[in-house]
């Protein structure tokens, strides 16, 4: 317990020190989820559910920043984690506990998920919680069951991918004692999973509702370009998953396949070795450990086996659903540290025990401490510090097109992201830059080493065009501009009174023309640079005559305002319309 406390404080202290911008995995935005929750909103994701955010939401008002309440949950988790992992060894083999605690709470690729406002090491800390639960002595009386079910139910709230685990829970519970407990499990599973059915059900209607198969589309046939996949939704060629998996099923398994290859040899045993991705040498030799720790534990043989095969189906379903990458195969760490755990109990003398533990942790804490460091490294610390400061380059309305996920946290605007791979030929970025920010009718890119180290070495080694200007450029960051002519799309945007007064109530009206394709706009809206400099985006809305309009009264500075009226498409586009000025009086 005094490691597992350790280990909460000190991820939490590091998170309070070091976390300033939003990283690859806080990119899902359940900070944000959470903030809107706290205010009474609801904001659907189709692909994560909402226990996490829930749990964010709770400290956010003693916190402040949704981020931060986001590491201190994921810190708490971690705590948990090493004690259930701590908890699970010992019913494996006496002795085996300290050991494995000590190498969970020493392995990097915790630190990291530690100290990271994403649902993964929550969901991971509740199923060897309930791995660790089923593996006690003890008999499954009712109350355990319902209470394993409730646990486990709440992990599949938390994270959709742990459904694949419950049918080799179902199969555990019923050697333990029958058909009995898994219905009682099962009761359970629904009260644990009711927050998030009640809060899927407020939002869309259903308690079920996510699209995660989406995500193998997204794989076999997008190759993980988001684009792809909102042009196929804005488009309505996506097929019914049925229809999806009867046709690709050989692609899905080969993919699988392939990427169950790279999970066994690189990524598993460099997790294993504490690290946040490939480390070369480590080969196989973690991974054949850890499974002949948990197969060696004597009369615990056979509940070392079951965690075997929960392991191996974890890391098979993520391999064929969607990518070998850490944190989608975190489940599966924590139950090989435990089989290296009790592989380092097994010398009976104390000195060659605590030997054993002691190599394990040198060749994991030097890994570990590099990849936090580049872990920090990846942090977008001076492009957030760029976009906040952008309004002050831009004084009037834009479109953004960025590398930077989180642009929208940062910039009144309408964003758009780049979605492309970076061209094979150095000098074509700059080419295909200009038909990618034509395509989405964005006037302004941000760019930097963090957030797409390719697209920006590419440009700043090539000569910017005569067309764009450099608004900003270090050894970090880059900001250019590039202004767009006004779509056809929009016929006219007007604005009544012409000259508006602060307090009293505008009318303003965008119509669109007979060249716009109204099947493919979800929507319009007015981007507002106001008298002092300060941005504002308005959603217009849908009239049914088919203009888009918004009446409000007005509040600001009085003084010349200046509106850039757009359409937004399906697939994330933004179309602009001409840049109008109007004057605003008391």
């Amino acid at each position: 317990m005094a490691i597992a406390i350790g280990t909460a404080l000190s991820l939490l202290l590091v998170a309070w020190t070091c976390r300033g911008a939003e990283v690859d995995a806080e990119n899902d935005r359940y900070h944000e989820v959470a903030e809107q929750l706290w205010q009474g909103r609801i904001l659907f994701d189709r692909f994560h559910p909402l226990h996490y955010p829930l749990l964010v939401a709770a400290p956010l008002p003693l916190v402040g920043d949704a981020l931060l309440a986001g590491c201190l949950v994921s810190a708490l988790a971690a705590g948990l984690l090493v004690a259930a992992s701590g908890s699970l060894a010992e019913r494996l083999r006496p002795g085996a506990g300290t050991a494995a605690a000590l190498l969970v709470a020493g392995n990097g690729v915790v630190w990291i998920h530690g100290t990271t406002a994403a649902s993964d090491l929550l969901a991971t800390t509740l199923v060897v919680t309930a791995a660790a639960w089923l593996a006690s002595p003890r008999a499954c009386s009712r109350g355990r069951a319902m209470a394993l079910g409730a646990l486990l139910g709440f992990a599949v709230g938390t994270r959709f991918a742990v459904l694949v685990t419950l049918p080799v829970f179902a199969g555990w519970l019923w050697r333990r004692g029958g058909f009995r407990p898994m219905w009682l499990a099962a009761v359970g599973a629904l009260v644990g999973y009711a927050p998030n059915g009640a809060l899927l059900f407020a939002a869309t209607g259903s308690p079920w509702r996510h699209d995660n198969w989406q995500l193998v589309y997204l794989k076999v046939v997008c190759g993980y370009d988001f684009d792809c996949l909102q042009h196929a939704l804005a488009t309505a060629t996506l097929p019914t998953a049925g229809a999806f998996f009867a046709a690709a099923w050989p692609d899905v398994l080969a993919l699988g396949a392939r990427d169950l290859g790279s999970a066994l040899t690189a990524m598993l045993p460099s997790m294993l070795g504490g690290a946040d991705g490939r480390v070369g040498y480590l080969v196989l030799w973690p991974l054949l450990l850890a499974g002949a720790g948990l197969l060696a534990v004597g009369a615990s043989r056979r509940t070392g086996a079951v965690l075997l095969v929960l392991a191996a189906v974890q890391v098979a379903a993520t391999c064929a659903a969607y990518a070998p990458k850490p944190r989608f195969l975190l489940p599966a760490l924590p139950l090989g540290l435990v089989g290296l755990g009790v592989l380092c109990a097994m010398p009976v003398r104390p000195a060659r025990r605590w030997l054993a533990v002691g190599l394990a942790l040198g060749v994991a804490v030097p890994h570990g401490v590099a990849s936090y460091r580049a872990f920090l490294g990846r942090q977008p610390v001076a492009e957030v510090g760029l976009a906040r400061r952008l309004h002050g380059l831009v004084p009037r309305p834009m479109v953004l097109l960025t590398t930077l996920p989180s642009a929208y946290r940062y910039v009144t605007a309408q964003v758009a992201g780049l979605g492309l791979v970076p061209p094979a030929d150095p000098g074509a970025a700059w080419a295909a830059l200009r038909g990618r920010m034509e395509a989405t009718g964005a006037e302004v890119f941000l760019t930097g080493r963090s957030s797409h180290a390719a697209w920006f070495a590419q440009l700043v080694a090539a000569p910017v065009p005569d067309d764009f200007t450099v608004l900003h450029r270090d050894a970090e960051t880059l900001a250019v501009e590039r202004v767009q002519p006004p779509s056809t799309w929009i016929a006219s945007f007007t604005v009544e009174p012409q000259t508006m007064q602060v307090g009293r109530p505008a009318a303003w009206t965008l119509r669109l023309s007979t060249a716009a394709d109204r099947s493919h706009i979800v929507g319009a809206g007015v981007v507002v640079v106001d008298a002092a400099g300060a941005q504002n985006l308005v959603e217009l809305q849908a009239a049914a005559d088919g203009a888009f309009v918004r009446t409000f009264p007005v509040t600001g500075p009085p003084g010349t305002w200046r509106l850039l009226p757009f359409v937004l498409l399906g697939d994330a586009r933004a179309l602009r319309g001409a840049e109008w000025a109007v004057e605003v009086v008391r």
